[in-house]
């Protein structure tokens, strides 16, 4: 669908479930909706509905269904003794489109076992444990695969343990953030740029459903407000 045949699918299917009865949108509201359920959508085609099982590696369509915001890149990191044996490295400097990060390798050199620049896996972990991992002469801790965190303003870091003598460079597959849809937007072409469609069209009915049910309860939500607004009124 191009964002104008959008916009028409959710006046018919929003006029369709409420049988004409529920309030109108004007078509910033309808982009308003389509816009945040294409953000829901990558969402949970990313990490799983509620983070749950299963994600975006564990089941096909999930793969298929947001293929071409998937990007991968190399970079070098730079040294950072914030957390002890650390680097850092920001994505969103080689491509501010950068959204998710869904696996990073880093190029590790270490003493124990010994590694000479290959690439390990790295663990994700909360920034609230980030300490458990910061390591110095009084504690040398072990552990092979790298571990890391990111923030978007300053960044990705990286932690490895005692025995680590290098990271320096990472592999990052990412998603990347999709364009804002608009009433001008065309159809998806396989390129990745401002005013065509971010995903394949066998997604966007879904995403019109998602936005039509967003819709709805907003609807919903907003006349419970109003009649208890008026029962006050009526009770003064």
């Amino acid at each position: 669908m191009t964002g104008a045949e959008m916009i028409t699918s959710f006046l018919q299917y929003y006029d369709r479930i409420t049988n004409f009865t529920a309030k109108g949108y004007e078509t910033s509201e309808i982009l308003l909706f389509l816009n945040n359920a294409q953000d829901d959508f990558v969402k949970e085609r990313t990490f799983g509905m509620n983070f749950q099982p299963p994600a975006f590696d564990d089941n096909e369509k999930r793969v298929a269904d947001i293929r071409p915001l998937v990007e991968f890149f190399v970079m070098a990191t730079s040294v950072s003794a914030v957390y002890g044996n650390s680097v850092v490295v920001n994505p969103y400097d080689t491509d501010s489109s950068f959204m998710y990060c869904m696996k990073l390798d880093v190029r590790v050199t270490r003493t124990n076992p010994v590694i000479t620049q290959e690439y390990l896996p790295a663990k994700n972990i909360r920034l609230e444990d980030a300490g458990n991992f910061k390591n110095s002469v009084f504690n040398r801790l072990w552990f092979k695969n790298p571990v890391y965190f990111g923030a978007r303003d300053s960044g990705i870091f990286i932690i490895g343990d005692y025995y680590t003598t290098t990271m320096d460079s990472v592999r990052i597959n990412y998603v990347r953030r999709p364009i804002t849809i608009t009433a001008a937007t065309t159809e998806f072409d396989g390129t990745y740029g401002i005013g065509i469609m971010s995903l394949e069209p066998h997604v966007h009915q879904e995403i019109v459903d998602m936005a039509v049910n967003a819709a709805r309860g907003a609807g919903r939500e907003q006349k419970s407000q109003i009649e208890v607004v008026e029962e006050k009124s009526r009770t003064k």
